[in-house]
């Protein structure tokens, strides 16, 4: 005779037994949301996007991994208002063997060089060459865009030797001192800045293990890359510019303001002017040097964050590098533009540094007077 509660279950899965039936329902829950966030993904989000997240690549938006500088522009990009050309310069294409005849111009710098608040056609360089199409009519007039967000003096001076001399550029303009500013106030200053940028970074394996985890969920991939990224992933890590930089040495407040006594850390800004004037000079061409305008109303940076307290130390800073660009262009007798002088206004800027459309026509008529005074002497 069976016992008391003996035989109850008889018959019954053990799938729909407690816990068994909670776990059943949780995974057919997971697997149905899992669904859904894949379908939200291919509707709402860009294929590129979702492979840069699910793949180890070398490519992120608009930036490629580059074996010396770290990063650069990459090749043959197209979104929206952004444009780059085969070489990874932003613009049109261009014949990498410069036509006999040709005056060629190269823009150097970092994002105000670059333009990231303009479309292609708005930037100074289409600008300038609009206008010297005008002032030189019949003759063949390129002038390149060869400016990467992010970068500083030492980046500049590195795609100086390796990518653009080979173009044998007539004038090359530079348009750097305000990025500078960064490894100049950060800890543990190395004259090379290797306390700001990492040596030899890759960013190919960024968020590494996410991405394996992704491909497998993207329900997982939702609720971990909103933002600046949650659970331990990093959407800092997933733009160069950034991702780059060696955050262990952001200083603190108190740090940045002892950093700021030591003026011994603007000699590499000034030696990487010098160089690339020389390297210039050897190969025949001529260096426009020229200030960067700075409204520290409009101030933003995710490197360094302005207070009270640091704002006035980063704008004197970026005075005082603007300060040295004048001082190298008097000791090597090369052409000026002094954008800060007359471009550091709201009407100019969409914020501390960027043009807008109005900025970009300006300081291409800068340029303009520059170009035109080497010219004549020439």
């Amino acid at each position: 005779m069976p016992t008391k509660g003996e035989g109850k279950n008889t018959g019954q899965k053990p799938w729909l037994q407690w816990p068994g039936w909670f776990l059943w329902s949780s995974g057919i829950a997971l697997l149905g949301l899992e669904l859904i966030a894949r379908v939200w993904v291919a509707w709402y989000w860009p294929a590129e996007k979702v492979f840069q997240l699910t793949h180890h690549t070398e490519n992120r938006g608009r930036f490629t991994g580059h074996p010396i500088l770290g990063y650069t522009l990459r090749p043959n990009f197209h979104s929206g208002r952004f444009s780059h050309n085969s070489y990874g310069f932003r613009g049109p294409s261009f014949s990498i063997e410069k036509p006999p005849g040709t005056l060629r111009i190269v823009l150097m710098g970092a994002s105000t060089t670059y333009g990231v608040a303009v479309s292609d056609e708005e930037t100074s360089a289409v600008q300038l060459e609009n206008r010297l199409h005008t002032l030189l009519p019949g003759r063949r007039v390129e002038v390149l865009n060869a400016g990467v967000p992010g970068w500083n003096s030492r980046e500049t001076l590195i795609n100086l030797r390796l990518r653009v001399l080979t173009l044998h550029p007539d004038i090359i303009v530079i348009v750097d001192g305000r990025n500078e500013v960064f490894p100049q106030l950060f800890n543990n200053y190395q004259e090379d800045y290797s306390h700001y940028r990492k040596v030899g970074y890759q960013f190919r394996n960024s968020n590494y293990t996410y991405k394996l985890l992704f491909r497998v969920s993207h329900l997982f991939m939702l609720v971990t890359t909103p933002g600046r990224g949650r659970f331990g992933f990093s959407q800092r890590e997933e733009n160069p510019a950034y991702g780059s930089i060696r955050y262990e040495n952001l200083p603190t407040d108190e740090e940045l303001l002892q950093n700021a006594r030591d003026y011994r850390r603007t000699e590499t800004f000034r030696y990487n002017l010098e160089q690339e004037i020389q390297l210039t000079n050897e190969q025949g061409g001529k260096v426009i040097l020229s200030t960067i305008p700075f409204y520290s109303k409009g101030y933003s940076s995710d490197v360094l964050r302005g207070n009270r307290r640091t704002l006035p130390v980063i704008s004197n800073w970026v005075a005082g590098n603007n300060e040295i660009t004048k001082s190298v262009a008097r000791k090597w007798g090369v052409a000026l533009v002094d954008a800060n002088a007359t471009l550091s206004q709201p009407e100019f800027l969409v914020d501390d540094c960027h043009f807008n459309p109005r900025g970009e026509q300006a300081f291409a008529d800068l340029i303009l007077d520059a170009v035109k005074s080497i010219m004549a002497t020439h």
